[in-house]
């Protein structure tokens, strides 16, 4: 039975439909799509670096390919929040391999990476020899250890996806 045959045969007079939702088992989508002429905002990737646009989705122009990439957004703080993110992360990787010897997981010399110390809330440098430790390693241990101390703030929010 669907939410309108439900109604049809009980009314929903004396229950609020979103507990006739949850007696159906009918879940909302959490997933925000603009609807026709509303307004949105969406990423677009311009020159090296990931910028905010308005939009109105005139003749559903909002794609799934945007939405399925994670670049369509309902308010222009989310997306700036993503975009700064998106930003923070690229300019990382590149920091990384420009401050570092070639990686040779083969080899036993030092690599150091960042993890993040979740009881004592903050990031720390650590080394391996032939283990690898997601994507972003160094030789540098001085310079990873100031960039540490320069960025901790967004390296826990945008890296480790810590509340800040």
């Amino acid at each position: 039975m669907n939410l309108k045959e439900f109604t049809e045969k009980y009314g929903n007079k004396e229950v609020e439909e979103a507990k006739l939702k949850e007696l159906l088992g009918i879940k909302d989508s959490k997933v925000w799509k603009p609807k026709h002429l509303e307004e949105y905002w969406s990423l677009v990737y311009r020159e090296n670096k990931w910028l905010v646009e308005g939009c109105e989705n005139r003749n559903q122009s909002v794609t799934d390919r945007q939405f399925d990439a994670g670049l369509v957004f309902k308010t222009v703080e989310q997306a700036q929040e993503e975009a700064d993110k998106r930003n923070f992360l690229q300019q990382m990787e590149i920091d990384f391999k420009n401050n570092s010897g070639v990686i040779d997981w083969e080899n036993r010399k030092d690599k150091y990476a960042m993890v993040y110390d979740h009881e004592d809330n903050f990031v720390e440098v650590i080394f391996w020899y032939t283990r690898q430790h997601g994507n972003l390693h160094t030789t540098n241990r001085e310079w990873l250890e100031q960039y540490i101390r320069d960025n901790e703030e967004d390296i826990k929010k945008y890296y480790f996806g810590v509340e800040v």
